[in-house]
């Protein structure tokens, strides 16, 4: 193959050259080409595109986003037989791009039934838009094929020596193609024919295609093994014509062009029966099952000797059978089709890679990590996103999939991580970088790195970068910021952290707050830091479900007998379980005949093992509490079913998630009267209290435990108050981050504008040739 620069910059005004970057690999080369037509588009957009193949793969997949519909001439990818090991990932990948966009392009033409059956489909994954059109056989007749005719192509050098060949009497046997050592064209059986050959009719010479540093013809063949190198178009069109028979022994073709030239100028070949032969041989006489038939039809028709009639006058006709004017005609049939029908632009699904590595390594079910366990489910249905979840692997300094084996990112109603299970443990970095190549072809946003959980093991930069370095946009969700405004309720090593957390988390380039006192908090601190906002900032509050659980309408009555207070919450010191142990004890000593019991449900916190201490002492000394530690979802509903109502003691939230848990499952909360928990509670369902006064929370409690009529009031309202689920919640979410950066997140489609009658508008394409 050579390339005709002068040829194809004469075709006009409009050649652009793409030049592949430095030092690219394949899937860059053919970003960089989709990005380099794309920018041409903003000054003329064509109507129709037509692509032969990489690197333009990725760009037939994505011009849709345009509204350019685009046509690919599929001829195949070779196999793999044969081909040397450093040369056979190039095929692996040619092979992995086609897989990733032909379900994408809107047309695809395979130049043969061949093709189409054993590839085409395969890797388009349906047949939509799939039609087989033969191509020419006649173009070395055409007279742009006669361009070199001038400069003595055909009565060079070489042809004057196959000329002289002939005239010497030699029978003549021309090997088809390029002369290839190795791989499925098997051009060294053309050598084994000719031995055979030969037993008969000694007078036979094989020409080849090549030189003598590309064919290693044994010595005893030397002398009937001509070497004609690589001859031009009008020369290797004189040279078919003198020969005698044409030989291929490629093992695949997708179409077999030099096959098809011979036979149109009425030379007989001979070829195996495999691949596309059977479609474009003159007659099925010429297929061959092996080199022992090959041989003795070769010796018949250099002989002359009882040769059939039918496949010779087949022959004869074949010249008519595949004219380029009839290909040339299919293929405008479905340019014009193509720029005649109305093209819908399918924004496509957006890569989404989502933090999940203390959820995928946490055995309990805390806030942050219970969100993100219930919104990442959610956002893999989201057909808009391609969501991939990873977790920071530490030693390595990158990310890589999750390991479902060993880690409980699907415990308590989380998301299943079905791709990861599909990987070796070994490789899970190596097959993340895979994945982000596979990324939906018509999506031509840059994909996303989400965080939402809350890191602080000092890793927050490299994080970012990573991504960053991957061309990823970042995307977080806030919970609180806790740590820098109230730092009484935090350890010291929460303390020392949070601020490299926050320097990342500002550096995003969209964060997601779980309530506008989150979001208030976020500006305050940004404002005294004298930095930057992210330019994407947004407050979707959290839902109120619990996990899985439908809404709970009508509670019931709980236990008359005994009165069943539920405390769900993380024993660290902003809880304030000290406080609550404290109104507890006073409640239970005010109503001594009355059977009261404090359930306690949370996981102890590091560094807090003083309020562990401050629970365990409350048991030992006889007050009814009863801690739980961990449950799963199905056992901490049956404390929510059997609890009279929820005590949240906390002192400070960015959000209180069991409060909305609480009234999601039909049971009134006690909640501080301050911040975020104050506002949760205005809407009803709750009885607030001031967390720093122990006469206030036991007031609160007494009410609550023994006033029936308020009980079923807030019981009422709880039941009745809009509360969202995690299904509305995903979705807000799901939208903000398929809109991040993206300036058209609803695209129409886009109605074509008929030509105007009295001046027909000429057909744009844009053709790609690599």
């Amino acid at each position: 193959m050579r390339y005709a620069a002068d040829l194809i910059t004469g075709l006009g005004d409009h050649v652009k050259v793409v030049k592949p970057p430095n030092g690219a690999d394949m899937q860059q080369i053919e970003r960089a080409a989709t990005k380099a037509v794309m920018e041409s588009w903003l000054h003329e957009k064509p109507d129709v595109l037509i692509v032969g193949g990489w690197p333009f793969f990725d760009l037939a997949a994505r011009s849709g986003t345009m509204g350019v519909p685009s046509i690919f001439i599929d001829a195949g990818a070779v196999p793999h037989d044969g081909i040397p090991t450093a040369g056979l990932p190039i095929q692996l990948e040619l092979r992995r791009i086609r897989k990733s966009t032909l379900p994408f392009i809107d047309r695809v033409l395979p130049i043969s039934h061949f093709i189409e059956q054993s590839q085409t489909l395969g890797d388009r994954a349906h047949s939509a838009g799939v039609r087989t059109i033969l191509l020419g056989s006649d173009h070395l007749r055409a007279p742009y094929a006669a361009e070199e005719t001038a400069d003595g192509g055909a009565s060079g050098p070489i042809v004057q020596q196959v000329r002289q060949l002939r005239r010497d009497g030699c029978k003549l046997a021309l090997c088809l193609g390029r002369y290839e050592p190795t791989g499925y064209k098997n051009s060294p059986s053309a050598l084994a024919v000719l031995e055979s050959i030969r037993h008969s009719l000694p007078a036979t010479l094989l020409l080849i295609l090549g030189t003598q540093q590309e064919v290693d013809v044994p010595e005893h063949l030397s002398s009937f093994v001509k070497l004609l190198g690589h001859p031009t178009d009008a020369e290797l069109r004189e040279i078919m014509s003198e020969v005698d028979l044409g030989v291929s022994t490629s093992r695949w073709e997708g179409f077999n062009l030099p096959l098809v030239e011979m036979q149109n100028g009425g030379k007989p070949v001979l070829a195996f029966s495999l691949g596309a032969h059977p479609e474009v041989a003159a007659d099925p006489w010429f297929l061959c099952s092996d080199e022992k038939e090959m041989c003795r039809k070769a010796v018949a028709i250099l002989s002359g000797a009882d040769l059939p009639r039918i496949p010779f006058r087949n022959l004869a006709a074949f010249e008519t059978k595949l004219p380029w004017r009839q290909t040339l005609s299919a293929w405008w049939e479905e340019v014009q089709s193509a720029a005649s029908a109305t093209t819908e632009r399918s924004p496509g699904r957006r890569m989404t890679l989502v933090d999940v590595t203390n959820s995928a390594a946490d055995g309990a079910n805390s806030g942050v990590v219970r969100v993100t366990r219930q919104l990442t489910k959610r956002l893999q249905r989201n057909p808009q996103l391609d969501v991939v979840f990873v977790r920071w692997n530490a030693g390595g300094g990158c990310y890589e999939l999750t390991d479902p084996d060993h880690g409980f990112l699907s415990s308590y109603g989380g998301p299943v991580d079905y791709p990861a299970m599909l990987v070796d443990p070994a490789r899970r970095g190596a097959a993340l970088e895979r994945i982000m190549l596979a990324r939906h072809p018509q999506c031509v946003l840059p994909p996303i790195m989400f965080f939402p959980e809350v890191a602080l093991d000092g890793t927050n930069m490299l994080r970012l970068e990573w991504a960053r370095r991957r061309g990823l946009m970042c995307s977080a969700i806030l919970h609180d910021l806790i740590p820098v405004f109230h730092k009484t309720h935090c350890s010291d090593e929460v303390i020392r952290n949070f601020p490299q957390y926050l320097a990342a988390l500002i550096r995003s380039d969209q964060v997601i707050a779980n309530s506008s006192e989150s979001l208030r908090a976020l500006r305050r601190y940004v404002q005294e830091q004298k930095s930057s906002l992210p330019a994407n900032l947004d407050a979707i509050w959290l839902p109120a479900q619990f996990g899985m659980t439908d809404r709970v309408k009508d509670p019931g009555m709980p236990d008359q007998d005994e009165v069943r207070i539920l405390c769900v919450s993380t024993l660290e010191p902003r809880k304030n379980h000290r406080l609550l142990l404290a109104a507890f004890a006073e409640l239970v000593r005010r109503h001594p005949a009355r059977r009261l019991k404090l359930i306690l449900v949370g996981n102890r916190y590091a560094g807090a093992d003083s309020i562990v201490a401050d629970v365990e002492a409350a048991i030992a000394a006889g007050l009814p509490v009863h801690w739980r530690q961990v449950l799963d979802d199905a056992e901490l509903r049956g404390e929510y079913s059997a609890a009279r109502f929820t005590v949240y003691s906390s002192l400070v939230e960015g959000f209180g998630l069991p409060i909305v848990e609480s009234l999601w499952l039909g049971k009134p909360c006690i909640c501080s009267n301050e911040g975020v928990m104050a506002e949760l509670a205005r809407e009803g369902g709750c009885l607030t209290a001031n967390m720093s006064d122990v006469s206030s929370l036991v007031e609160a409690m007494e009410r609550l435990a023994f006033d029936e009529a308020l009980h079923c009031k807030l019981a009422d309202e709880a039941t009745r108050r809009p509360l969202s689920s995690w299904d509305d919640y995903a979705a807000l979410v799901g939208d903000a981050l398929y809109g991040l950066g993206n300036p058209d997140p609803g695209p129409a489609p886009l109605q074509r504008k008929p030509a105007p009658v009295e001046e027909p508008e000429r057909t744009k394409v844009a053709i790609t040739l690599s």
